[in-house]
């Protein structure tokens, strides 16, 4: 498995070649898991045809208003598309909130061969994820309510698939394989320090600081290219 290390604010320069890769000489059938509002992210707009773009929502209201966004439960639900149908499957802060390896399965068996899952998430070895999961969500709640005083409330999340190895093995388990797994950020990650700026400069240098091979492990999110 190939690993790469990124200071990087921008995901979307990061996903863009991946997926470029991942459609070259192909179709380009895309599917796009728990993809809300935003059925075809940025970084694909121009190098896909609308028309072969596809969502999987559990929010009804998103399903009944967009005939290209279908309603799935993929903790339990067989995606409901073909065996060997899809050229790409994407799944952009997704992973996070799954409990069961029911997408990688499900993942195998609508894949082209040569296909693949795209996955971007947050790193639960890194500190900040890694005490919201030990807390159960928790720490996430006080974050919110009152150092930044939000009416935001956070989506459940268990974390059960957000640690490099975790998900090789639950990849190979269903005949996947995980080509690359890419540590970038500091991203998203700087929002959650922006009620103090001092301390959001330290997190943007020290995020500088551990991109490399010896501390990159601890950076907040990765991507993982996994391959049918």
């Amino acid at each position: 498995m190939k690993k790469e290390f990124i200071f990087e604010f921008d995901y979307n320069r990061i996903l863009l070649p991946e997926s470029q890769q991942a459609l070259t000489g192909r179709k380009g059938t895309v599917l796009n898991i728990a993809c809300e509002y935003t059925l075809i992210p940025d970084f694909l707009k121009g190098i896909v045809s609308p028309e072969n773009v596809y969502g999987l929502e559990i929010n009804k209201e998103i399903v009944k208003n967009n005939p290209q966004v279908r309603y799935c439960d993929v903790d339990h639900d067989a995606i409901p598309f073909d065996n060997a149908s899809l050229d790409l499957i994407l799944s952009i802060w997704g992973f996070e909130h799954f409990q069961t390896d029911n997408i990688f399965k499900e993942s195998s068996r609508v894949l082209n061969a040569g296909g693949r899952l795209i996955m971007l998430t947050p790193n639960i070895v890194n500190p900040l994820f890694l005490a919201n999961k030990l807390s159960k969500g928790w720490a996430s709640e006080i974050y919110f309510k009152y150092l930044t005083k939000s009416q935001y409330k956070p989506h459940e999340t268990h974390y059960n698939f957000n640690k490099a190895a975790t998900i090789e093995r639950a990849a190979k388990k269903h005949g996947l394989t995980l080509e690359k797994t890419i540590y970038f950020g500091p991203s998203f990650y700087t929002k959650y320090f922006e009620f103090n700026k001092i301390l959001e400069s330290l997190v943007i240098k020290t995020d500088k600081l551990i991109t490399n091979p010896v501390f990159g492990y601890l950076k907040p999110y990765i991507i993982c290219v996994i391959k049918k």
